[in-house]
């Protein structure tokens, strides 16, 4: 519930629009809001949403976005004790 109120926009919309950025960092940000509310498992799928979307568009797995959902998922990976994916 509280994400709803987070996030106002609906998903559908969000991946209507043309824009690759906006879809990956809105699901990113919603990766950061359920990893602060420890949910973990949820946060993981949000920060793989995010990274699929940043790809899907074309964009370069090189690119700053791409790390930092890398990162994050080393960081939900440690956080359910998962010490061999987090590596």
């Amino acid at each position: 519930m509280a994400l709803q109120l987070l996030l106002p926009l609906e998903l559908s919309w969000v991946y209507a629009n043309q824009s690759v950025f906006f879809p990956a960092s809105t699901l990113f940000m919603e990766g950061n809001l359920l990893r602060r509310t420890k949910k973990h498992q949820e946060a993981k799928s949000a920060y793989l949403r995010a990274q699929e979307a940043w790809l899907a568009g074309g964009r370069l797995r090189t690119h700053h976005f791409n790390g930092a959902c890398m990162y994050k998922l080393g960081c939900i990976s440690d956080d359910l004790g998962e010490t061999e994916q987090a590596m």
